[in-house]
């Protein structure tokens, strides 16, 4: 476990942040959906920073952390844990300066939780709320968030449209146009700072022509978002996965089951071994060595086997590049650590070639026996947050970090050398003191006289 009072200090600085209120809707998955997984701790956490921050400028104060903690009433370990909980699942971006004058400082930035739509879409936290709270209560959650099938049976729709009741002058309209367009680009959510996940390679319109000869439509959307997480996970080509499509499909209701289809690649692996080889000992490089290094960006510039490493990341997809990790380690993948790549590859926006040197650095370089899913997700957070978007980047990111490593344990050692210096062994009479001289009665009384008359001169000077 980390240790909480090195990564952070009552002393330290902090500000909480959020672009946008809360949605009330939004509220409410946050109580009954996420707070299962998260804990009351980190909840509590959320709601605190979101009270001190200003719906006009969408920051709040600065303050110490002991004073954040005297709020929330728990100390810096348990506040540690509730806050990488939050980061963890999404709902909180953690920024960190070192200040010349006020030391470390952080700001909190909040985000907004999913809608209980998104949430139940993703498959990943519907896994997890119903491990964490069962079936009976996710079914009530379900049913407590579901939309509501409302019959309009023997009505008639006589609902006005906008034209009909609202006019106005289009000169004006016309004139005002760019003052509206800023405000467009004000309130549209900023697209272009969000993480976007791999591009499919997906052929939808063969796909499509080929499901329909099944007497298949093209799946909806969140079902298409489904297969491209698998597509780029597992590397299917358009048949495979048409196939998938094919096995998970319920005729009764005419469209795809994402529960079958996530059993499918639960119980069938579809992956083979690539041969990859990979050293059984710990290792504090990122080397691995089997095929011949291809052209890569900066290839003089990288090692052979950190070149050969890049080639792999690039060429393999995530699933089939653990698998044969572990295969290698002679282990096998749980069906927790298929739920965590699901999650990478759906919720991090992370290439496949970046995943997949994470996945070597924890199993190869760190000799890990399985993915924890914590040690991970941070490690996949922090990379996002630093923009690794390529392997080469990874890789260099990973040397950075190790190094800076190298040099703290070489200032530690050196710091203790020169602690070890300054205790130098003591003389046995420090801890043996040669036995006093016991001096007279008469000599006592004299000593005992001088200093009463001492103490009596100086009560009379005050």
């Amino acid at each position: 476990m980390e240790n909480a009072w090195k990564e952070l200090q009552p002393k330290n600085i902090y500000q909480g942040r959020k672009q946008s209120p809360l949605k009330e809707e939004n509220r409410n998955a946050l109580l009954y959906l996420y707070q299962p997984l998260i804990g009351g701790e980190a909840l509590s956490v959320y709601l605190t920073l979101l009270t001190e921050i200003s719906l006009e400028t969408g920051q709040g104060p600065e303050g110490l952390h002991a004073d954040l903690l005297s709020s929330l009433g728990c100390g810096i370990p348990q506040f540690y844990e509730a806050r990488k909980k939050l980061e963890g699942i999404g709902l909180l971006d953690v920024y960190y300066k070192e200040d010349p004058s006020l030391g470390a400082c952080f700001l909190y930035e909040l985000l907004e939780p999913m809608s209980a739509k998104q949430f139940f879409m993703d498959s990943v936290l519907s896994f997890l709320l119903l491990e964490k709270v069962g079936e009976r209560r996710f079914d009530q959650l379900v049913k407590r968030f579901e939309p509501k099938k409302l019959s309009t049976k023997g009505y008639q729709k006589k609902t006005k449209k906008f034209l009909e009741v609202y006019q106005f002058n289009e000169a004006s309209f016309a004139a005002d146009k760019q003052q509206i367009e800023k405000l467009e680009e004000i309130f549209t959510e900023q697209v272009a700072t969000k993480r976007l996940p791999e591009k499919s390679t997906i052929d939808w319109a063969f796909l499509t022509n080929w499901l329909q000869k099944k007497h298949i439509d093209k799946p909806d959307e969140p079902t298409i978002k489904q297969l491209e997480m698998y597509q780029q996970l597992y590397g299917l080509d358009d048949l495979a996965l048409g196939e998938k499509i094919v096995e998970a499909y319920d005729f009764t209701e005419q469209k795809v089951s994402l529960k079958e289809l996530q059993k499918i690649f639960l119980a069938n692996p579809v992956s083979q071994s690539l041969g990859i080889k990979v050293p059984v000992e710990n290792s504090d490089s990122t080397e691995i060595t089997n095929t011949k290094a291809e052209s890569v960006p900066n290839q003089g510039q990288l090692s052979a086997a950190s070149v050969q490493l890049i080639k792999e990341a690039q060429s393999v997809p995530p699933m089939k590049y653990l698998e044969s990790i572990k295969k290698e380690k002679n282990g096998y993948v749980s069906k927790s650590e298929t739920w965590l790549m699901q999650e990478l590859v759906s919720r991090s926006g992370l290439p496949s070639s970046v995943i997949n040197v994470l996945l070597n650095y924890v199993l190869v370089i760190k000799n890990q026996a399985s993915l924890g899913t914590n040690y991970v997700n941070t490690i996949a957070n922090e990379w996002a947050q630093q923009k690794v978007m390529t392997a080469e980047d990874a890789i260099a990111h990973i040397k950075k970090k190790s190094q800076e490593g190298t040099e703290k344990k070489q200032t530690r050692n050196y710091s203790n050398t020169r602690r070890n210096v300054r205790r130098e062994k003591l003389p046995d009479w420090v801890n043996q003191p040669k036995d006093e001289k016991k001096i007279s009665q008469e000599k006592q009384a004299e000593i005992d006289r001088r200093f009463k008359e001492y103490l009596a001169k100086k009560e009379g000077d005050n």
